[in-house]
C-alpha cells in the first residue's frame, strides 16, 4: 500500500511540471505545418490558418507570454470566402 501512494506521488510531481514552451528565448512552432500567416510580436506569436479544414472558419494560434512560459490561446473567426 505505501509503495502504490509513493508511486503516485511521484507521478504527480512529475506530471504537474511545467516544461512545455517554456524556452522565452525562441518563438513556440506552429502547431500545425504551414501556417497561411504569422504575425510574430514582442510577447507574442499568432498563426493563422485560412479556411481551417474546409469549415468556414479561420482558426487562430496565439502564444503569449504569460509568466516563464509561452501560454497557447485558440480562437476561430468566421470566414465567409470558404468554398
Amino acid at each position: 500500500m505505501r509503495s502504490l501512494v509513493f508511486i503516485l506521488t511521484l507521478f504527480l510531481f512529475i506530471s504537474c511540471e511545467e516544461t512545455e514552451n517554456c524556452d522565452l528565448n525562441y518563438y513556440p512552432s506552429p502547431p500545425y505545418s504551414s501556417p497561411d500567416d504569422t504575425l510574430y510580436g514582442e510577447n507574442q506569436v499568432r498563426y493563422l490558418y485560412v479556411c481551417w479544414n474546409d469549415s468556414g472558419y479561420n482558426r487562430i494560434f496565439t502564444y503569449i507570454v504569460s509568466g516563464d512560459c509561452w501560454e497557447l490561446i485558440t480562437d476561430e473567426e468566421p470566414n465567409f470566402n470558404c468554398t
